[in-house]
């Protein structure tokens, strides 16, 4: 309903109401108050845009007016249609981003297998714990790192006594210790055929009785399965606890390389037995080992006929020698053409 509409019909039931009941005073005064009521619920519902419905109250000449009148507002439901769709919420799926570079894994792996064998750098040099002679009970363990070699005794509970074999000797190396073979290497290679033969180490040392020493293996023929059954070349840079090298020595403060050493000799081993022990020990060294494979065919150690197998660096360990640690290692091999 319009609101002139409405203001119309309030007036009407007014004027309806005051003719029914006469011109009494009283009367017309509250059929006054009644408009006004009226009109004002009127104008408040044009003024917030609402239709109004007036209750309709039957009238007679017996019937008293109350003195307020009654209205209902009817608010008509507004239906509301949206110009926009309504927009459906998706979940968006984590997503996993790969770098380009390659995540680094870490490359320190613990070995204490007896004989345990860590491939290093794609097997350009093998890390093998190598307990040959263990104490009862005794046990090592390494923790090597396969990217670059560098291995440290964690665990070593092993006791022999000074005066015999030792426990173990955990080393790197490049060539083939009992048929296990590095790639890219040229061994075996004939001792009189050897261009050049040199290496690099360090190392940090520790409490116990141990050397610090390379093995270098040759064998009769180019076998590489099996114990060698040539020479055994051993350079000691270093030791502790009263140990020394096997047979007697049979020279002293020999040069090599400007280096001096004392030579010990034994042909009692499956393999002749030959150590150059260094007279000033040290924590790195770079030897010149065709120099001393020189010496060792010059004194009829080692036969130039035979084949260099391996070239290995390690600690010999009578007992302790935990935190020793190899820190850096190289070797280079090169034959005539």
């Amino acid at each position: 309903m319009g609101c002139s509409h409405g203001i119309q019909l309030a007036i009407a039931v007014v004027e309806c109401t005051c003719d029914s009941v006469g011109d009494k005073m009283d009367k017309k005064r509250q059929g006054l108050m009644m408009l006004v009521s009226v009109m004002s619920l009127v104008l408040s519902a044009c003024g917030s845009g609402q239709a109004i419905m007036p209750t309709v109250i039957p009238m007679s000449t017996n019937t008293s007016i109350p003195s307020t009148a009654t209205m209902t507002l009817i608010s008509p439901t507004a239906t509301m249609t949206s110009t926009s769709p309504i927009a459906t919420l998706t979940t968006i799926p984590s997503v996993t981003f790969s770098p380009n570079t390659p995540t680094v894994q870490d490359a320190t792996i613990i070995t204490c297998d007896q004989y345990g064998n860590v491939e290093i750098n794609g097997n350009i040099y093998n890390v093998q714990n190598n307990i040959w002679n263990p104490s009862s009970g005794g046990t090592q363990c390494l923790s090597v790192d396969k990217l670059t070699g560098v291995y440290t005794i964690t665990t070593q509970t092993n006791k022999q006594p000074t005066n015999g074999a030792p426990a173990s000797y955990p080393f790197i190396y490049m060539g083939c210790h009992w048929g296990n073979c590095t790639n890219s290497n040229p061994m075996p290679i004939q001792v009189s055929a050897i261009k050049s033969a040199t290496s690099s180490w360090s190392i940090t040392t520790a409490a116990g009785a141990w050397n610090a020493s390379y093995d270098i293996w040759f064998n009769t023929t180019p076998t590489t399965t099996g114990a060698p059954d040539g020479t055994e070349l051993m350079i000691w840079l270093n030791s502790q606890g009263g140990v020394q090298p096997a047979g007697s020595v049979v020279a002293k403060g020999v040069n090599i390389s400007g280096d001096s050493y004392n030579v010990w000799f034994s042909p009692d081993n499956n393999a002749k037995y030959v150590a150059y022990q260094k007279t000033n020990v040290t924590t790195s060294l770079s030897p010149d080992i065709k120099a001393f494979i020189n010496d060792s065919v010059s004194r009829g150690y080692l036969d130039p006929s035979w084949y260099l197998i391996t070239v290995e660096a390690g600690f010999e360990i009578w007992n302790g020698g935990v935190e020793m640690q190899t820190n850096s290692f190289s070797v280079s091999v090169s034959g005539s053409d």
